[in-house]
């Protein structure tokens, strides 16, 4: 987690309005995770998705899918997705996808459907969770990229 994240995280948590896992304890209704949108489309095998923002959003709909869950989305928000740049970069940055990506991998995780990236490595996650450092979550409902 970066110290930014975990400053906020902190925060949140400090405020007794919601639930921040892994932090102990349960203190309010509303619950937060943090989530990397590469992150979680690394699990589902896409690398280098900032210039496939369309493979992106296929893929968190489908791992949406995958787990059960039938989202209705506009097609004009998928096409917003794709297209979308704040322009800051020199090359589109798809804010927009990053963003869906992001709100699939919330959707996933309420439904029970995610898991922390360190949870592979039993050690580091039990140290972590220790020191009481967040985790970052990605879905454990796998799709596959396009070879």
């Amino acid at each position: 987690m970066t110290l930014l994240g975990n400053a906020l995280l902190s925060k949140l948590w400090e405020s007794h309005q919601y639930r921040v896992l892994p932090f102990p304890g349960g203190r309010g209704d509303g619950e937060v995770i943090e989530v990397y949108p590469g992150a979680t489309l690394r699990t589902m095998g896409l690398a280098s998705y900032k210039s496939r923002p369309d493979e992106a959003v296929r893929l968190s709909i489908a791992a949406c899918a995958a787990a059960g869950i039938k989202l209705d989305v506009d097609l004009r928000l998928i096409a917003l997705c794709c297209r979308y740049s704040s322009g800051t970069a020199k090359a589109p940055d798809y804010d927009v996808a990053d963003a869906f990506v992001a709100l699939c991998t919330a959707i996933l995780h309420a439904e029970g459907a995610c898991r922390p990236a360190i949870a592979r490595d039993p050690i580091w996650q039990e140290r972590a969770l220790r020191a009481r450092e967040g985790a970052i979550w990605v879905p454990s409902i796998t799709t596959n990229a396009p070879a």
